[in-house]
């Protein structure tokens, strides 16, 4: 049997027309007649109508928090219809003409849309283009979907007597096949947990459970709740061994419970007009934190990664994409004033973090780099300089030799090359400043001016070059000449 409702749901819509609020706190969403509301999942407040419905049933929802959207479908006018998961501006059709659809799924990566009709299950593009299409027909009476894009299944109620639980490939190929049959008096409404092997659905009439068995179809069904009225639709959370459902009745409950069974089963709201296919809203939920690539010393580009975070499980209905992200960087634990991008250039030595926060409608999370050190610049960072300078040449003429003046921006090594007239010398400075180089002629040089001290009677010049070369500590050589001359004067005049 579809879902019917009747004079006193028309009769008691207005009490339903209350504006939605900003969220901030994990929700629970579920469709109604005339309207999509939310409330808070722990129960607490009021619950609040996102949209209004007009004089229609709005019968499942599915939500993608990344894109800020929800998704529903709406029995009486045969809509798919999509609008702002925080309740801004108006929802709009993506297809219209289906036979009394119940119940929607969605797979935003592949962009499709898939929900259920009186005989069949279908398939759309998320984004409203092109047409849907069957996926499989000659159904009895389906109600809901679940989907596992993983394993490429779709699993669906069928609410026709004695009731079935169907499973088929996602893309439409092959054969529908029967997991569990009879016994049920209208299921509706499933969830899957592909991790446990567990499938889940709500089974209305005499029955009125909440349902559980195998989802490879092996064992037999048994129920976690009963004594409920007309439950129609169940979300999940694994993590946290909950199971949610509503009661289809005017009025009638949200209702959750512990999804192995154990206690017992209680209110979250209640005086709901015919509440129906539950779905859950977390905020982010951190896998992995965030991570600073970058150089290690002052003026290095730092850039942080997003993190990783627990994608939506479409199967449970349970939905905690992150829609944005924000970051925050720190240097030695304190934050930096408008550091607020992906990528930073140090200018400071010390400690950096980077924070990042995950956003939805439901709320927000953050999770912290691990300290990422940058160091700053010195002399075992940079390449020393090598420059040197050369000065004036203040020449002894009485020995025919010289001194030259250099000046070398920091210690090392201060080499006089050896050549076939110039003899070889060498300086090690300590630090920046003027050094005096002695030039002494050899070989044939040294042999002239020599003899200019002891018999020439005139003053004696030789020209040569001189080839210096600074090294400085830890750096690389540098080396310049420099021609020069030296002058010998006799011994007597």
């Amino acid at each position: 049997m579809k879902l019917r409702r009747t004079a006193l749901l028309a009769a008691a819509f207005a009490a339903l027309a209350l504006p939605a609020t900003a969220r901030g706190a994990d929700s629970v969403y579920w469709s109604a007649f005339g309207a999509i509301r939310v409330g808070n999942l722990d129960g607490s407040g009021s619950a609040a109508t996102l949209f209004r419905e007009e004089a229609t049933f709005a019968v499942g929802v599915a939500i993608d928090p990344a894109a800020n959207r929800i998704y529903w479908a709406t029995g009486g006018s045969g809509a798919i219809r999509v609008g702002n998961l925080d309740g801004s501006g108006s929802p709009s059709d993506l297809f219209m003409g289906e036979d009394d659809p119940s119940g929607v799924a969605i797979d935003p990566a592949a962009n499709r849309i898939y929900w259920a009709t009186d005989d069949a299950i279908r398939v759309g593009n998320l984004d409203g283009s092109g047409s849907p299409s069957d996926l499989f027909s000659g159904e009895d009476l389906p109600q809901g979907v679940a989907i596992d894009p993983a394993a490429n299944r779709i699993y669906w109620a069928n609410g026709g007597f004695p009731g079935a639980i169907r499973v088929g490939n996602l893309d439409g190929s092959g054969s529908a096949a029967t997991l569990f049959t009879g016994g049920d008096a209208i299921p509706s409404g499933v969830a899957i947990d592909p991790a446990a092997n567990r499938i889940y659905w709500t089974s209305g009439e005499d029955a009125g459970g909440i349902r559980v068995a195998n989802l490879d179809g092996s064992g037999s069904p048994s129920n976690l709740f009963v004594g409920e009225f007309l439950p129609t639709g169940v979300a999940i959370d694994p993590a946290a061994n909950r199971i949610y459902w509503a009661d289809d009745d005017a009025p009638g409950p949200v209702r959750t419970g512990l999804l192995d069974g154990s206690g017992s089963a209680s209110d979250l709201f209640t005086g709901e007009l015919s509440p129906t296919f539950p779905a859950l809203l977390h905020s982010p939920a951190s896998t992995g934190a965030p991570q600073i690539s970058g150089g290690g010393q002052v003026g290095a580009l730092l850039s942080c990664s997003r993190g990783s975070w627990a994608s939506d499980l479409p199967g449970a209905f349970l939905f905690r994409a992150p829609r944005a992200f924000a970051y925050q960087w720190q240097l030695n634990g304190a934050e930096i004033p408008a550091a607020t991008e992906p990528s930073i250039t140090t200018t400071e030595p010390g400690t950096y973090t980077c924070r990042v926060t995950a956003s939805n409608q439901a709320g927000d999370r953050s999770q912290t780099s691990a300290a990422h050190e940058v160091t700053s610049a010195n002399a075992h960072d940079v390449t020393p300089s090598n420059e040197l300078r050369l000065g004036k040449l203040k020449r002894n003429k009485r020995r025919g030799t010289a001194k030259l003046t250099v000046e070398v921006p920091g210690p090392g090594e201060l080499a006089l090359a050896k050549r076939k007239n110039v003899k070889p010398a060498k300086l090690q400075p300590a630090a920046a400043g003027k050094l005096r180089l002695r030039i002494r002629p050899r070989g044939q040089a040294q042999r002239k001016l020599s003899r200019a001290g002891k018999l020439e009677r005139k003053k004696t010049t030789r020209r040569l070059t001189a080839r210096l070369t600074y090294t400085p500590a830890g750096g690389t050589p540098n080396t310049e000449s420099k021609k020069l001359k030296l002058i010998r004067r006799p011994a007597t005049r």
